[in-house]
């Protein structure tokens, strides 16, 4: 932490096996960039904060077609603030 765009991108692609098969399944590309862009951006709030934030969870992300986006259905950030 922090990643940039395109390591996001190299990790979520190296899910190639679950991303093919969710391709397959759904017959339409999901928005990977918006899911780098997001894992980007949380990795830089992380870093920022770092003295601050114990944890961070977004469960599920709803990934939707390609140009369409994601939603977080739930997010959750613990501190060690005392």
């Amino acid at each position: 932490v922090p990643i940039n765009h395109m390591r996001a991108l190299e990790l979520i692609k190296s899910l190639r096996r679950t991303s093919r098969l969710l391709n397959r399944v759904n017959r339409k590309q999901f928005d990977f960039d918006a899911l780098a862009h997001a894992m980007t951006v949380l990795s830089l709030f992380a870093d920022k904060n770092r003295d601050t934030i114990a944890e961070l969870d977004l469960n599920p992300v709803i990934l939707f077609e390609k140009g369409k986006g994601l939603m977080a259905l739930d997010a959750l950030i613990v501190t060690n603030i005392n």
